[in-house]
């Protein structure tokens, strides 16, 4: 329950659906599972990654997001 803890004490809004994506894939899977884990059930992982996200020039090429380390 510490990722609870540290998502409350950091002030997410867990109401919220939190989506998650790194460089290829990998550490965003294990980070997704980790809040299914806990009950956060409204997440989705872009398995895409950020490297897809990219490579297409009809998105937006521009990130904005927190990182929370734990």
């Amino acid at each position: 329950m510490r990722i609870l803890t540290v998502l409350i004490l950091k002030g997410i809004d867990l109401n919220k659906e939190v989506w998650f994506t790194c460089g290829s894939g990998v550490t965003a899977a294990v980070d997704y599972a980790a809040f299914y884990q806990v009950g956060l059930h409204k997440t989705s992982l872009y398995d895409g990654s950020w490297s897809e996200w990219a490579s297409d020039k009809e998105n937006p090429g521009e990130f904005i997001g927190s990182m929370i380390e734990f």
